[in-house]
């Protein structure tokens, strides 16, 4: 049973910050940021559907070398994602 005081509690508004400034690390990688505001949003309507969030740019402008990468590869850094890409493009060439 939901108690009803919780349904109409009202909360203090506080204006937003830059996610950046609370997790500078996503400055380095590209629309991680965008990315992580829209999946952060407090209204269940703003937050993108799981689908709707894999056609994201963060996901859709990944390097080619990302896609060609075995199944179950732990990318623990963007950078790593790069190294592979040249490492792989250095390959073809």
């Amino acid at each position: 049973m939901i108690h009803v005081d919780f349904l109409v509690a009202k909360f203090n508004k506080y204006p937003g910050r830059e996610l950046t400034r609370a997790f500078p690390r996503l400055v380095s990688l590209r629309h991680a940021a965008d990315l992580a505001a829209r999946l952060l949003q407090l209204v269940p309507e703003r937050r993108p559907t799981a689908a709707e969030a894999l056609r994201h740019p963060y996901f859709t402008d990944l390097p080619e070398a990302v896609h060609l990468l075995r199944h179950g590869t732990y990318l623990r850094t963007y950078k790593y994602i790069l190294r592979a890409h040249m490492i792989i493009r250095s390959a073809r060439h």
